[in-house]
C-alpha cells in the first residue's frame, strides 16, 4: 500500500526560503543603487529645464536688445535661482561678438558641482 504525500518535505522548506532570502537580499543591496540613479536622473533632468528657460529669457530679451548691458552683455555672475528652484545655481557667458554671440548658460545643483549641465548656442544680430 502506497502512502499518499500531504505536505511538503523539510528539505523542499529550506530550499524555498533560501530562493526567498536570496531575492530579497538582491533587492535590498540593488535598492540604493536604483535610488541614487534616480536622483542623479531627476537633478539632470531639471538642470535641462532650468538652462533651456534661462537661455530663452536671453533670447527674448536679445530681440529688443542685442548688445546687453555695456562691458558685460548677457554675461552673469554665479547666480543662484529664485525658489522653488533655489537649490540651483547658473553662471552665463557671452563672447561681446557685434553681429553674431555665442552664449552659454551652465546649470548646476549646489550641493553638487561635478553635475554642470552646459547649454550654447549662437544667436544672430538682426537688422
Amino acid at each position: 500500500m502506497m502512502r499518499k504525500k500531504h505536505g511538503m518535505t523539510l528539505i523542499e522548506l529550506i530550499a524555498a526560503a533560501s530562493i526567498v532570502v536570496m531575492g530579497a537580499i538582491i533587492v535590498i543591496k540593488v535598492e540604493p543603487i536604483l535610488y541614487t540613479a534616480k536622483e542623479k536622473i531627476d537633478q539632470s533632468s531639471t538642470c535641462v529645464f532650468l538652462a533651456l528657460e534661462k537661455m530663452e529669457d536671453i533670447r527674448g530679451a536679445m530681440l529688443s536688445d542685442f548688445e546687453g548691458d555695456p562691458g558685460t552683455g548677457y554675461a552673469e555672475p554665479e547666480t543662484a535661482f529664485l525658489e522653488p528652484n533655489d537649490a540651483y545655481r547658473y553662471t552665463v557667458t557671452d563672447d561681446m561678438d557685434e553681429n553674431l554671440k555665442t552664449i552659454s548658460v551652465n546649470v548646476w545643483p549646489s550641493d553638487n558641482t561635478d553635475n554642470i549641465f552646459p547649454l550654447s548656442t549662437k544667436i544672430a544680430k538682426r537688422t
